[in-house]
């Protein structure tokens, strides 16, 4: 009975998260620049050293920007607190 109830609870979690994905917003380094008030090579850097989470598409890169929004309610920073750790 335990196991149905897991597998029943699991089922509804990847069905919020399909949601989430359909919901999402992704946008262009250039775009995210512009958003940030910095430059697109500083976005580019920062996605390649890992300090942004980005999807590829071949050559294409995209920002999601849930990743942003968790953290920016948790902290309550700014997008510039929240990507540039302070500055």
């Amino acid at each position: 009975m335990y196991l149905e109830e897991r597998v029943e609870h699991l089922e509804k979690q990847i069905e919020e998260l399909k949601e989430q994905k359909k919901n999402e917003q992704y946008l262009s380094p250039a775009q995210f620049a512009e958003k940030m008030s910095c430059s697109r090579s500083m976005v580019t850097k920062l996605v390649q050293n890992g300090e942004i989470e980005a999807l590829r598409l071949g050559k294409l890169i995209r920002i999601p920007m849930s990743q942003f929004e968790e953290k920016e309610e948790s902290k309550k920073a700014s997008w510039k607190d929240v990507v540039f750790k302070g500055a």
